[in-house]
């Protein structure tokens, strides 16, 4: 099912005779009390996470599917991205691109200290 949404909207995007922007909207990283972790993250949990993150959306510039596949594969989802889905898609249609981290940062979504975060990025023709 998943390949022929994918050939249907590669094909759409081919005959179309004006510019197309893609859009995957994707959470990344869901740490904290809300979602199964007995404790907020303290600054350091952060910054793995962060790190953890960074290192995930360099994949994702660089559209290394492959290596995007294992890195999720390789933590056991241990940070819970809910993204896996809209990014495989965006790698799996993207032309070759140039990838630019834009921004990235993370909210608070409760009052127990649980976090969400997010990016946005861009991607230029080569």
């Amino acid at each position: 099912m998943y390949h022929s949404f994918i050939e249907s909207l590669a094909k759409a995007i081919d005959v179309y005779d004006k510019p197309v922007c893609l859009i995957a909207s994707a959470d990344l990283a869901h740490l904290g009390p809300k979602f199964g972790d007995p404790r907020p993250l303290d600054y350091y949990g952060r910054e793995r996470c962060s790190r953890k993150d960074r290192e995930l959306l360099e994949i994702v510039a660089n559209q290394d599917r492959k290596v995007f596949q294992e890195s999720m594969l390789k933590d056991h989802d241990a940070r819970r991205i809910c993204g896996y889905p809209p990014m495989t898609a965006l790698l799996d249609l993207l032309p070759p691109s140039r990838g630019m981290l834009l921004n990235y940062d993370l909210a608070v979504v409760d009052n127990q200290g649980s976090v969400v975060t997010f990016a946005g990025m861009a991607f230029y023709p080569k």
